[in-house]
């Protein structure tokens, strides 16, 4: 296992590297995906602790980029499956073609089967949601995912819950609040993880000027009783923006006392080593 110091210091080269990127200082004027996915796969590692990466090592097969395990409030796991999507120039988003969609929709039950998470007693039995990792994402595009997925698996024995655009922005400020509150987030990681994972399956957390309320307004007009749901029944579409980053850790994690309890990190390696390439 990693050493904190070691973690420490890959995550400030990751977060260095795309910040120089994005300024085109240092020497550094571009990234490409293997780039862009290590410094996603390191920013979760150093936040969470839990992170695997199959990408660099599975070239050419149909696989996410990674999953990410994270502990219940009470107890078990829910383990993510992440894609780390870069878009450039940043300021357009990335497209995901119909194609690609369906391609993707074969992720689960591929690492689902190879997994065994299917077989009797397993504590994994299937994935919480989809998260992809980008400076942009439409939103057509993920909500066309979302009724991919959906269709593919509606009764949620392989994949359940949730599909998050993480930008790439929320990740960063996530690991600087982290970073600059190491003590006292490391302190109260329960909460940290509790309240990350709610923004991956709780509507109640986000703020309300995201890319979302703007495709409603834009296609359903300013009423909200008036807005269709913008995702399929039975998942939920979520997007994480520095403003949700900001308010978890204002409102739950700063100043906060420690919990009575702990992150079972050996449970949740346990299960992340249950998932198979």
């Amino acid at each position: 296992m990693d050493s904190l110091t070691d973690i420490e210091q890959r995550a400030e080269i990751a977060e260095n590297l795309y910040t120089n990127h994005r300024h085109k200082r240092d020497g550094v004027t571009a990234i490409d995906e293997d780039d862009f996915e290590y410094i996603v796969n390191t920013l979760l590692n150093y936040c969470f602790m839990t992170s695997r990466m199959f990408g660099t090592t599975m070239a050419g097969e149909e696989v996410p980029d990674g999953v990410l395990c994270m502990q219940r409030p009470n107890g078990g796991a829910d383990v993510y499956m992440w894609d780390a999507k870069y878009s450039s120039p940043e300021n357009e988003p990335h497209e995901l073609t119909a194609n690609n969609q369906r391609n993707m929709t074969k992720y689960p039950k591929i690492i689902h089967d190879k997994s065994g998470m299917d077989e009797r007693d397993a504590d994994l039995t299937h994935f919480s949601g989809f998260i992809f990792v980008t400076p942009q994402l439409n939103t057509s595009n993920l909500v066309g995912f979302a009724r991919k997925l959906n269709e593919r698996y509606a009764d949620g024995s392989i994949i359940k819950s949730t599909v998050v655009h993480l930008r790439i922005d929320a990740l960063l400020a996530f690991y600087r609040a982290v970073r600059e509150n190491k003590h006292g987030a490391r302190r109260v990681e329960v909460q940290t993880h509790k309240h990350f994972n709610s923004l991956l399956t709780d509507d109640d957390y986000h703020g309300h000027e995201t890319e979302f309320i703007e495709h409603q307004t834009r296609n359903h007009g300013d009423d909200p009783e008036h807005w269709p749901p913008i995702g399929p029944s039975g998942i939920g579409i979520f997007d994480i923006t520095t403003g949700d980053i900001e308010y978890i850790f204002d409102e739950y994690i700063k100043g906060k006392s420690s919990p009575q309890t702990e992150i079972d990190y050996q449970s949740l390696r346990n299960s992340l080593s249950k998932v198979r390439k």
